[in-house]
């Protein structure tokens, strides 16, 4: 499995931006695919990594600001190559005549663990005050990686949670004992059974977003935020990162992300009865967005409220729309 190269390595990852003002002593990560809703790849996974471990062992860097290009924070995992990769899960498509095969389980766990163990752990446990600024969609990947920031900064039309439950079942997610960590354990389960989205103030209330602004003050505030924590001494930031992250293991952060990947490759293994619906062969026939939009169509009305409906427009009610500005763009990646 690959891990985090050397920064100069970056370049050739275009869809990552690093930018550290060692002046300020904040370092901003951009996921930089806005075409995409910032899906991740592997590759932005690896290039995040090397432009995380860098902010951190940097004396110099007090606060980490991760966000999102464009008008989503981060939309999750690239379905459309997440399980083709030959980093990833490897899979193949069959010869002509053959039945498709799945992975070895070697494989799935192997990249699972480092999906868990790495990539989310980097920032769980990075040392330096983490700060996610969250504008549009934080689904998926994008809400796993927002919750890992020890702040959320969102603005008022955001939309964020972890809708997979729908089509996988509850705790599907290889993250969820460190959701149970941040959010609770009956939100928690709620979150994973009654799996509906979430409109920033109602994350605010529900105490997993710390500030709700209007999108063109989402910079300021998220500035203002990174200020404040900069006036504080960089060892005494450290240490208490140091020690939050202690009492997470204690809490069992480490262990869960442990159990969590194994049981996300159990999961991927199981198996649909007569008329449930099947989600790896919907997705390989229609495509992810006609996927997304088929198994969320299935739940309307399941749950009252879900911001999946009443927040976010479709590219037809878009139409015709200018496109919203991303705040201060001069500070994805000046």
């Amino acid at each position: 499995m690959t891990r985090a190269g050397k920064l100069g390595e970056m370049d050739e990852c275009k869809e990552i931006i690093y930018h550290k003002d060692r002046a300020q002593r904040v370092a901003r990560i951009t996921l930089n695919r806005p075409e995409k809703l910032n899906a991740i790849t592997h590759a932005m996974k690896n290039a995040f990594l090397t432009a995380i471990h860098d902010a951190e062992s940097d004396d110099a860097i007090k606060v980490v600001i991760i966000q999102g290009a464009g008008r989503a924070f981060c939309s999750g995992i690239d379905l459309g190559v997440a399980f083709t990769d030959p980093e990833t899960w490897g899979v193949q498509a069959p010869h002509p005549g053959e039945k498709a095969r799945r992975p070895s389980l070697r494989r799935m766990l192997t990249w699972d663990r480092w999906q868990c163990l790495e990539f989310i752990s980097s920032i769980g446990r990075c040392n330096k005050a983490t700060i996610a600024r969250v504008q549009g969609y934080a689904l998926a990947l994008g809400f796993d990686i927002a919750m890992q920031c020890d702040l959320v900064i969102a603005s008022e039309e955001a939309v964020v949670g972890n809708a997979q439950t729908r089509a996988m079942g509850g705790f599907y997610d290889g993250t969820v004992y460190a959701r149970y960590l941040r959010l609770g354990n009956g939100f928690t389960k709620e979150h994973c059974f009654a799996p509906r989205l979430y409109d920033a103030q109602e994350g605010m209330r529900r105490g997993f977003v710390n500030r709700v602004v209007p999108l063109d003050r989402l910079d300021e505030e998220v500035d203002k935020c990174a200020r404040g924590i900069c006036e504080m001494p960089a060892d005494g930031i450290t240490i208490g990162k140091n020690m939050q992250i202690a009492l997470l293991d204690i809490m069992g952060y480490r262990k869960g992300l442990n159990a969590g990947y194994m049981h996300h490759v159990v999961h991927g293994n199981m198996r649909w009865d007569p008329g449930e619906y099947i989600y790896f062969r919907e997705r390989s026939k229609k495509g992810a967005r006609t996927f997304f939009v088929a198994r969320d169509e299935r739940t309307r009305g399941a749950w009252d409220n879900d911001a999946r409906f009443t927040k976010v427009k479709t590219r037809e009610q878009r139409a015709g729309e200018p496109e919203k500005a991303n705040g201060n763009s001069s500070r994805q990646g000046t």
